[in-house]
């Protein structure tokens, strides 16, 4: 089981991000935070086989000594043995399209997911081009894994973003990138954004009527998002996000009919900032959905 709402189990087949910072919610990320406390062995402080606990004395709770990009091949059976049906997030303590997991080691995940047509897999990356460069090249690779299948209909790319910026750079490679459904996770929201140009395939023009929408490089695009997974911040040092921005961004995938799943307001640093049920109501009391799992 996991503690991620939206998922039933999470498959960490890779881990870690090494000491990069590609993008400001690498900031405060989560997953380098738990590489150093006490749900994960530092090989600094570690050798007699204890678990350190927060902060370690030697790599300061940052987890670096062991946050380093790791392909985990004694797990990359795990979802076979899994029988039930379940949603799975994949490598979500690190990044699955890092640079350092080879084009190999991404080969034998996904052959895995192939295999395993009876779950669901959600990756999540903040390196929407090598995700995308990896499954167009695999799409015509004779040979590949996905060749048989297509774009698998148990696949959901994703790609996080935080601010307007990384919504207007990686999104539109997302919606490049086949798939049977894509999604975004909006986490840390660090700043208003509007997400609207990415929640349909048509828009109104006055004079035009309904036109089909054209994409950055000047082309027909066909494909828009199926979720958007939305929350504040958490941890030491939270940046605040304000809850008019939540509710925007709702109202957007609302308005468009694509579903939307908030996890939280994060953490709080001044309450009145973060006055939940007042500020946002009940508009908001019922926005855990989720699209069908096949398409």
């Amino acid at each position: 089981m996991t503690a991620i709402p939206y998922l039933n189990e999470v498959w960490n087949v890779t881990t870690g991000c090494g000491d990069d910072v590609v993008s400001p919610g690498c900031l405060n990320c989560y997953a380098r935070r738990m590489f150093g406390r006490n749900l994960w062995k530092c090989p600094a402080c570690a050798g007699s086989g204890t678990i350190t606990r927060f902060p370690c004395g030697r790599c300061h709770g940052t987890g670096a000594q062991n946050f380093r990009p790791t392909f985990h091949a004694d797990r990359l059976e795990q979802p076979l043995h899994w029988r039930k049906p379940l949603r799975i997030g994949v490598s979500f303590m690190g990044d699955l399209f890092h640079e350092a997991i080879t084009d190999e080691q991404l080969d034998n995940v996904f052959r895995v997911i192939a295999a395993c047509q009876h779950h669901t897999f959600l990756t999540l990356t903040k390196r929407p081009d090598r995700q995308a460069d990896y499954l167009q090249r695999e799409a015509k690779r004779p040979g590949s894994w996905v060749c048989e299948y297509g774009p698998l209909p148990n696949l959901w790319p994703g790609v996080t973003i935080c601010n307007q910026e990384e919504d207007d750079r990686n999104i539109p490679i997302l919606l490049a990138t086949p798939a049977a459904k894509r999604w975004v996770s909006l986490e840390p929201m660090l700043s208003v954004v509007d997400m609207t140009p990415w929640l349909t395939t048509t828009r109104m023009d006055p004079k035009a009527g309904l036109v089909r929408r054209i994409d950055r490089n000047g082309n027909t695009r066909t494909t828009k998002l199926d979720l958007v997974v939305l929350g504040g911040e958490t941890g030491p040092g939270a940046r605040p996000m304000q809850p008019e921005w939540a509710l925007d961004v709702y109202r957007q995938c609302k308005a468009a009919g694509v579903a939307f799943w908030f996890k939280s307001m994060g953490t709080a640093p001044h309450k009145k900032v973060w006055d939940w049920p007042n500020t946002l109501g009940a508009e908001m009391q019922a926005t855990h959905e989720l699209p069908a799992v096949r398409p």
